[in-house]
């Protein structure tokens, strides 16, 4: 995954921008690093960036933020991700909504 070439790919539910801290990809060491994600829900831009992290977390988690599977407060309350606050796991659950959650039928 290349994250400021996957982010962009995906329509997001609201106008905003939050900043994202990718650790501990150890398979593609250049994901490592803070993003700024601005969107205006159809286009967005992701450059890294120095700014203080809103989210921080592990590539498998901002996975699953992606694809719309979990909320950010969902994930934080499970330990999967690191807010700098509450209102940044508002923001990052606005910006990530989906219609439809991801679903698979099969029980493999």
């Amino acid at each position: 995954m290349d994250v400021e070439r996957a982010l962009p790919q995906r329509l997001y539910g609201d106008r905003g921008e939050i900043t994202l801290n990718v650790t501990g990809d150890d398979l593609c060491e250049w994901n490592n690093g803070s993003y700024l994600l601005e969107t205006d829900g159809e286009r967005s831009e992701v450059p890294s960036t120095d700014r203080e992290a809103d989210l921080t977390m592990p590539p498998r988690t901002l996975a699953s933020l992606i694809s719309g599977h979990s909320s950010a407060t969902h994930l934080g309350r499970a330990g999967l991700l690191e807010a700098r606050d509450e209102q940044a796991l508002r923001t990052a659950d606005h910006l990530f909504e989906t219609a439809y959650r991801p679903y698979c039928p099969d029980g493999f």
